[in-house]
């Protein structure tokens, strides 16, 4: 299991907060945080790491894959990225059928959109050092 289940106390907290109203506005503006920070991954996406990977938008989610061109380990790829300051988790980790596909999860939601660029030219300095 991925999540290990939010604290009993804070229940009730959550449930006024929705029995409040405030969820969907909360939605509204997570999503549109969201959109903005995917947006800015995809420019630095194509700024500093085309020659390596190819990503494309998607439409949920705070992830997204981007595909390894032929030749690439992720695993090999992810442990440069980390030692980059950049976690970028390997995608055939998460296979359990073979072949598994070659690629990395770029997450977007936890950082600020003012970094992500940043992120990028570091995961860009780990591929060239490969």
């Amino acid at each position: 299991l991925a999540d290990t289940h939010p604290p009993m106390s804070i229940q009730p907290a959550l449930a006024e907060f929705i029995d409040a109203g405030h969820l969907s506005g909360h939605i509204r503006r997570m999503r549109a945080l969201y959109a903005a920070r995917q947006r800015a991954l995809l420019e630095a996406c194509r700024t500093h790491l085309a020659p390596w990977l190819s990503v494309a938008p998607d439409d949920a989610g705070m992830h997204l894959v981007a595909g390894l061109r032929a030749g690439l380990d992720d695993r090999i790829v992810s442990a440069a990225a980390r030692r980059h300051g950049v976690e970028a988790p390997a995608l055939s980790t998460y296979y359990t059928s073979l072949p598994p596909r070659q690629g990395l999860l770029l997450g977007y939601a936890g950082i600020a959109e003012r970094e992500i660029g940043h992120a990028a030219a570091r995961l860009r300095d780990a591929l060239a050092d490969l």
